[in-house]
């Protein structure tokens, strides 16, 4: 099983961070994948592990900010995330965590597109490469 090298920054439990931040799932196979592209970016793009980090850290919060916004719904339940809808705040554009989570994500997936587990055939953010 491959080490985690925090020297560039990671902290243990990063990996499980990171996997859930892109939506995609946990288990032994997708931990040791991670892992590996985890260390291959910090090898790659130091500061880009910083980037990464900060990128989970926003993701937790718009996470907290929506469990939040779910919670104080007036009695009210979200079944159905993909049809939620906010209205501009004061002539702005707003904050919607749900949209926060999407350009995190989409981040995530260009910062790790080198991951074999970012480049399935559902995949949008990342191009496939075929070797000849």
């Amino acid at each position: 099983m491959a080490t985690l090298n925090t020297s560039y920054g990671w902290v243990q439990g990063d990996q499980v961070r990171l996997l859930i931040a892109s939506g995609l799932t946990v288990g032994s196979y997708q931990i040791e994948q991670i892992t590996r592209s985890m260390n291959d970016l910090g090898d790659m793009s130091p500061i880009s592990v910083t980037s990464v980090r900060d990128l989970l850290d926003k993701y937790d919060e718009a996470n907290a900010n929506l469990s939040s916004l779910n919670a104080t719904s007036s009695g009210k339940t979200l079944v159905k995330a993909d049809v939620l809808e906010w209205e501009a705040a004061k002539g702005g554009t707003g904050y919607a965590p749900q949209m926060e989570i999407t350009r995190v994500r989409t981040l995530l997936y260009q910062y790790m597109a080198h991951c074999v587990l970012y480049t399935n055939n559902s995949n949008i953010y990342v191009t496939r490469l075929t070797r000849s």
